[in-house]
């Protein structure tokens, strides 16, 4: 059999209209916020399935139940793409119930509706799928079908204009148009780059989440690899509770060895660019190990509550030095 490391990656479907998408969860939800996110989504032109998992209300499922929920619609003929809720307490034993090979054959879209790091490197490390770091259920709840009606009028049109009603409604349009393939650039970045500024451009493939999360993934199987990371732009997400601790986290990352090999970092989320680029970019410079150019930190476009923007995780992209922007290589292909 091929090693999964040497296999190339696979694109996941392209979405559009009229397709089915399955949420699959391990937050309960009332059955009014079921509904609400069903309407909105059929505003958008998509038909929703909800798995058993994410219509209890009385208990919290356990994470087996939740895998093996999405190992069926990542796998089955009910729906062409899977939504999935899941945190990222998530477990090794957990996720080694998921059929990797069969789940690369469907390549189909898995949207991670939450900070899910763990669950995203084993879907990239063991079926080489590309897959999508989308919005929270909550987030997608506040966003109206009204917005709604309005975010598929732009989207079905010859030249596709993003909406600035709300943040959620933008958010939402992010999220919609990233699945469609109708992304092609993040420009401009909200702050300007660290780093040796040059005319060429630093590609890589987009990897990585939580900045706590990647210093937890050292000890297990879904650790970046030396050999991948030389061919990686690092997304460091941050969240405000790591404030306290976000030098701590910066060394425990330095460790693992990976700030020495990657191409650079992309940091988004809810502490400030001066707290953490410099320190990251600092880190990248002494421990740097590959002959691939000099280290570079850009930044993502966060909203208000420091969520990043959906992004196509495992993605080849290319970030521009001057003009400070970050365009995505093809991520999805046509059925």
């Amino acid at each position: 059999m091929k090693s999964r490391y040497t296999k190339s990656w696979r694109l996941p479907t392209q979405l559009h209209k009229g397709m089915t998408i399955a949420v699959v969860s391990a937050h309960t939800m009332s059955s009014a916020e079921r509904l609400h996110i069903t309407l909105l989504w059929q505003a958008l032109g998509y038909q929703l399935i909800w798995a058993s998992s994410s219509v209890q209300t009385s208990t919290r499922v356990s994470q087996e139940v939740v895998m093996d929920e999405l190992n069926h619609y990542m796998t089955s003929a009910d729906c062409d793409a899977v939504m999935v809720s899941q945190d990222d307490t998530i477990g090794i034993k957990a996720l080694a119930r998921l059929d990797y090979e069969r789940i690369r054959y469907h390549h189909k879209p898995c949207i991670g509706a939450n900070l899910c790091t763990m669950f995203h490197r084993a879907l990239h490390q063991e079926s080489r799928l590309i897959t999508y770091h989308g919005l929270s259920l909550a987030e997608q709840g506040r966003c109206t079908v009204e917005e709604a009606h309005m975010i598929r009028e732009r989207l079905d049109q010859p030249h596709v204009e993003q909406v600035y009603v709300s943040d959620a409604a933008t958010s939402m349009w992010q999220l919609v148009a990233l699945v469609e393939g109708k992304s092609k650039v993040i420009e401009p970045l909200p702050e300007p780059p660290r780093g040796m500024i040059g005319t060429e451009l630093g590609m890589g493939r987009l990897l990585g989440g939580s900045l706590s999360s990647l210093c937890a993934l050292q000890d297990t199987p879904y650790r970046l690899r030396d050999d991948e990371a030389t061919e990686t732009i690092l997304w460091v997400h941050t969240e405000k509770s790591e404030v306290k601790l976000l030098s701590q986290r910066i060394k425990e990352l330095q460790k693992t060895d990976v700030l020495g090999w990657v191409q650079g970092i992309a940091v988004s989320g809810s502490i400030g660019c001066d707290d953490i680029g410099f320190d990251l970019l600092r880190c990248m410079e002494e421990s740097r190990r590959s002959s691939k150019g000099d280290p570079f930190v850009c930044y993502l476009p966060t909203n208000r509550e420091g969520r990043c923007i959906p992004l196509p995780l495992g993605a080849t992209v290319n970030f521009r030095y001057i003009s400070n922007t970050l365009l995505y290589e093809p991520y999805c292909k046509r059925q």
